[in-house]
């Protein structure tokens, strides 16, 4: 059984710009090349992300988002409740009327 060509270690320990070349028909050698930058070869501006800091979040309350649903899926007056028909004397609210979707 043959021995592996180099060890972890052995990759690990390589200088800088020396690479583990293999062609066809030959043995694999250790080869020095120059890096890209020194080929001259430039790229345009850095890529750049966009930042993810935290940011103020605002939350739609309960009238817009049924709003938003009526106004969307349609709404006649047979079947839904507006918002603020179904509120009762205590200040509870009662579940609105789903709309229909066709």
């Amino acid at each position: 059984m043959g021995r592996r060509l180099m060890t972890p270690d052995e990759l690990k320990s390589m200088p800088k710009g020396t690479f583990i070349t293999m062609k066809t028909g030959m043995h694999p050698m250790m080869t020095q090349f120059r890096l890209f930058l020194q080929w001259g070869i430039t790229f345009g501006e850095p890529y750049a992300l966009a930042e993810h800091t935290a940011r103020k979040v605002e939350h739609a309350g309960r009238v817009e988002l049924v709003d938003a649903i009526l106004k969307r899926y349609g709404d006649t007056e047979e079947e839904t409740v507006s918002v603020d028909e179904s509120r009762t004397a205590e200040g509870h609210s009662e579940k609105p009327a789903r709309p229909r979707v066709d």
